[in-house]
């Protein structure tokens, strides 16, 4: 048997000498055995079962009355069958949380335990013992006998009689002071006698009691240095559209909307009295100045500081994140009181989603508290912990967010700060948890000495400003790892001297603040501050997804993706490699996470980076094991994006080589292979940029004669029954009329020596033919060879505009170049009518046929007509590069609801793998863990991680091609419990020119429909 041995836990497991004389033997009769046997993980011991159950004194056994349903742990042989769940409950048994490895709490009587016990694929059936339910505090040395009343929290079977057990409570002279139950689990949070735990644990239908700890506020130029600047002025984001929920102390004086500060006013959804429900005050205003505080950084629109909303101004105000987002506010504090008394004990029903309802889909939360007593005071997953977790498996596509407390300390004085400090619930699994960077403003001379000497007293933290360097850590922030071994924080933001707006409430205290500003404005500092900053980031990404990306509904998972995939790396931190290294090298970590916020690398990465997305809400199950996807990287298309520019970057399509050409070849005339999008269907994979007007696209080595359609020649339209494309010389062409479909082609000979080629096309379409997300009238562009008797090449999809402003599309034509050199090619725009109403009429300018040639150097313009014969241009072709920048895969899923009782808190567990174009195969997050509890491993070479719901591999130097992205789906558990079900999951990668390549159900690599 191996014990858990985080933060001294023998204190937890029952210290008396006479059980320690118990355990060692157990200890070797265990060390015989492998370590591949599956484990049964409690907080209170992690043995195998088949090698001896832990020593439970008698008092702590579980007493279930004669012939009565007791619970049981049942443990599978291995990754949990589905079918091997439904056997067991057919046996009269019904599975409720899960424990690992592969085991569950079960509900049965004896005859059933019998019959479940028999089955093959049972590993193991035991009691669930009173001492498993506890935590070690309640149940070490005096603590045992002690009077002295405390509030516990209870967790419940879900089918469990509260009413039953609150009558037991009040028997044993206990009092229970807040309940509820739905349909994963029930909760008691009651006032008792210390020493009276362990007969609150004995209790039928009790699984976990633990103390209840208080929860606090984690207080103590943010956006710039989350590139928030490029989401606004090159992506056009600031929240619209987008609600964002914060609970916290107030907003400003409270009321309604006209009496609060003019940086909210009129975009306040609601506020939430949510103290008055547990008999506190009625009013949501601010009497601390935290709440408004935070919720400033969320979405002030500044107006205050010189903002002006309605041209979309913000640069050199105060405005939040997200400053035309809305706010639903939930006031969470009562001034009577010492702790946030408010937070509900069901944080689902009494927080989450009451603002869901609202339409929030990020919820920002900067408090939280200790996880454990003064032996183990953080880094736990209790049951505040497992609540946030149940509210984000249940509103999966609301992503939560919690910071991570302010508890660093250099409590050992050696110069850096200490592990182990993550509060609940930012131990929780699937919330963003937030860690706290320093800010940038080095005029405030305060060093971390200065302000906190006893918790900082050693160089270089001692002497080092809070706000010089925002490329190091803010010192109070919490640190991981979590006592299950999980990363944590996942992401960090500037948190020191953070400046936002001041409640108007006339009680608020002036020493509440860091620093005055103004009568409007005012600092502070913590993760409550470096919290509100992501969520209003997060905002942004929601919006982009949804106005860009034009995913309805993203996931959590899929912002979270997005975020940490684009985070950027700031280690060493600010003290060198030395020894006083601040952040490790390797990412994740347990100072910074996965890296601080960048919007610009998360939505809008520099040229030649492209970001690609899938959001798999289908889920997997152990039986279904795995998905892949399959990507291209960089190769010479990284210089095509080079040549066309930053702007070209992320917004493209690629020419697809056909399967096969058409069944019956035809001459110049309607084309009946080409594709053809769907009524219904949504558009796929075609990327624009940003309106422009015609003539404002430049050339490189152009082979289109009369693009512009300033003059005559070139360009053939058909004239058939069917269609009528006609052509106007001048500003622009009319290619069709509104009520028949037509094409117009070029031929052009292409140069035997071209290593990249890029079609640029202006377009605008009047009016838009658009009903909901889907576009009716669209065109495409093929590649037939001379004779118009083999296809050779596609647009991905069909394109339409949603309004009638001019837009830029860019056609690569590398996955076919090699078919293309030395030959005559017709390139053909293919307009198609549907019958629906109104009918678009398609306007098309500037287009540009650009080549690349060895050396830069301008292709020979080839003869225009079209000939049997082509004459090739001489050179020599350049080899193009082999790598290039890194390639980055992010993996992340909601995961379902551990166990407090459980010594790891992963439920569902997959498993990430790339494999790339040489054959080498990349781990998620390989070398994160090179032992412990949290390595699952197969090989010398294969290790997966078996503790955390985000994934990730990086790559530093991507070798240029073709790239297998795998998600295995290891051990899915949540099938088998009440509203479980198979595992979503969301994946984000970016890299050098990052295409997709017949990507397996792939529906979010690129723009449904083209839009602003």
């Amino acid at each position: 048997m191996t014990l858990t041995n985080s933060k001294l836990r023998l204190t937890r497991l029952l210290l008396a000498a006479a059980i320690l004389i118990l355990v060692l033997p157990g200890l070797s009769v265990l060390a015989t055995q492998t370590e591949e046997a599956p484990m049964i993980r409690l907080q209170f011991a992690t043995f195998d079962p088949l090698a001896g159950e832990p020593p439970v004194p008698a008092e702590l056994q579980v007493q279930a009355a004669p012939g009565a349903p007791a619970v049981y742990i049942v443990q599978f042989s291995g990754p949990v069958q589905a079918e091997w769940a439904e056997a067991v409950k057919a046996a009269g048994a019904r599975l409720y949380s899960y424990l690992p490895d592969y085991a569950f709490l079960a509900r049965m009587d004896a005859a059933a335990a019998a019959a479940v016990r028999s089955m093959p694929f049972v590993r193991w059936i035991g009691a669930y013992q009173t001492a498993y339910r506890m935590e070690g505090s309640l149940a070490t040395g005096l603590e045992a006998q002690s009077v002295e009343p405390v509030e516990l929290s209870v967790q419940a079977l879900p089918d469990a009689d509260l009413s039953a057990l609150a009558a037991q409570v009040e028997a044993l002279g206990g009092s229970v002071t807040a309940q509820y139950a739905d349909e994963l689990t029930s909760y008691l949070r009651v006032t008792l006698e210390k020493g009276k735990a362990a007969a609150l644990a004995a209790l039928d239908g009790v699984v976990w009691v633990e103390p209840y700890l208080h929860s606090v506020l984690f207080n103590d130029v943010g956006g710039g240095i989350m590139y928030v600047s490029t989401a606004r002025t090159s992506l056009g984001l600031y929240g619209s559209g987008q609600v964002v929920a914060v609970a916290d102390t107030g907003l400003d004086v409270g009321a309604n909307n006209a009496t609060l500060s003019d940086d909210f006013e009129g975009r306040l959804v609601q506020g939430q009295a949510i103290c008055a429900g547990l008999g506190y005050r009625g009013t949501w205003s601010d009497f601390h100045g935290h709440g408004t505080h935070v919720s400033g950084s969320v979405l002030s629109s500044g107006k205050l500081s010189g903002a002006n909303p309605g041209a979309h101004q913000y640069s050199s105000s105060f405005a939040g994140s997200a400053p035309e987002a809305q706010l639903v506010f939930q006031s969470i504090d009562d001034p009577t009181e010492q702790y946030l008394e408010c937070i509900p004990a069901n944080l689902l029903a009494g927080l989450i989603q009451p603002a869901y309802n609202l339409n929030a889909r990020i919820h920002s939360n900067s408090w939280g508290g200790p996880t454990g007593d003064n032996t183990n005071p953080y880094g736990g997953y209790n049951t505040q912990a497992s609540n946030a977790d149940h509210a984000a498996w249940m509103l999966k596509d609301m992503l939560i967010l919690y910071a991570a407390g302010n508890n660093g300390t250099d409590f050992n004085g050696d110069g850096r700060v200490d592990p182990d400090s993550i509060g609940s619930p930012g131990t929780a699994k699937n919330p963003l948890t937030v860690g706290a960077t320093e800010n940038n403003r080095p005029s405030f001379n305060v060093t971390w000495g200065d302000g906190w000497g006893l918790d900082f007293p050693a160089d270089p933290v001692a002497s080092d400003p809070l706000a010089n360097n925002s490329q190091g850590m803010a010192a109070f922030s919490s640190r991981g790892p979590t006592d299950d071994g999980r990363v944590k924080p996942d992401i960090v933001a500037p948190g020191t001297f953070i400046l936002s707006n001041k409640s108007q409430d006339p009680t608020v205290d002036p020493g509440n603040f860091w620093a005055p500003f103004d009568s409007d404005y005012a600092y502070m500092g913590g993760t409550s501050m470096a919290t509100p900053l992501t969520a209003g980031a997060a905002s942004l990404v929601r919006e982009w997804l949804v106005e860009q990306r034009n995913i309805t509904n993203p996931s959590a998972a899929l912002m979270k993706a997005v975020m940490l995939n684009g985070a950027v790396d700031i280690s060493p931190g600010q003290y060198g490699t030395g020894g006083a290294q601040e952040i490790p090298a390797q990412r994740p970590n347990n100072v910074s996470g996965w890296g601080r916020v960048d919007l610009a690398q998360s939505l809008y990465p520099t040229a030649p980076r492209q970001i690609w997305l899938q959001d798999y809400t289908t889920g997997l199950s152990t039986s279904n094991s795995q998905v892949t996807f399959n990507l291209h990287v960089g190769g010479s298309q990284s210089q095509a994006a080079e040549a066309a520019g930053s702007a070209a970057a992320e917004y493209h399509a690629v020419i697809e080589v056909p399967a096969s050409p058409p069944a019956t070849p035809e001459p110049p005339g309607k084309n009946p292979a080409r594709h053809k999008v769907q009524p219904g269907v949504p558009l796929l994979e075609g990327m624009v940029t940003a309106p422009a007007a015609p003539g404002a696209v430049e050339g490189i080595d152009d082979l289109i004669v009369n693009g512009g359609f300033e003059s005559d020649g070139a360009w053939v339209a058909e004239q058939t029954a069917r269609t009528n494309t006609v052509f106007y010389s001048g500003s622009w062409s009319m290619a069709s009329t509104a009520l028949v479909d037509g094409q117009f082609y070029q031929a052009v000979d292409f140069p035997a020596d071209a290593i990249t080629a890029t079609l640029r096309t202006i377009f605008r379409n009047d009016p838009p033919d658009v009903i909901g997300e889907y576009c009716f009238d669209v065109f495409s562009v093929e590649v037939w060879d001379e004779s118009f008797s083999t296809l050779l090449g596609a647009s991905p999809s069909a394109y339409c505009a949603t309004d009638t402003d001019w837009w830029s599309l860019d056609l690569y034509f590398d996955p076919i170049l090699a078919n293309l050199k030395g030959k005559t090619v017709n390139i053909v725009y293919v307009i198609d009518q549907d019958d629906l109403f109104p009918h678009a009429v398609f306007y098309f300018d500037d287009i540009k046929l650009d080549v690349n040639t060895p050396g830069g150097e301008p292709s020979p313009t080839p003869t225009l007509t079209p000939t049997t014969t082509s004459t090739p241009t001489t050179g020599t072709p350049t080899t193009p590069p082999v790598s290039g920048g890194p390639l980055r895969v992010t993996l992340a899923w909601t995961d379902y609801p551990g166990s407090p009782s459980a010594a790891r808190a992963l439920v569902n567990d997959l498993d990430l793998e790339v494999v790339g174009p040489d054959g080498t195969h990349y781990y998620g997050n390989y070398g994160l863990y090179a032992s412990g509890q949290c390595l699952r491993q197969v090989s010398s070479t294969i290790k997966w991680d078996q503790c955390n719901n985000v994934e990730g591999v990086y790559i530093p130097n991507a070798k240029y091609g073709n790239y297998s992205v795998i998600v295995h789906g290891y051990n899915i558990a949540s099938p088998s419990l009440q509203n479980g079900g198979p595992q979503p999951f969301a994946v984000a990668a970016s890299g050098d020119r990052l295409l997709s390549s017949a990507v397996e159900l792939d529906n979010h690599l690129f723009l449904p429909m083209l839009r602003k």
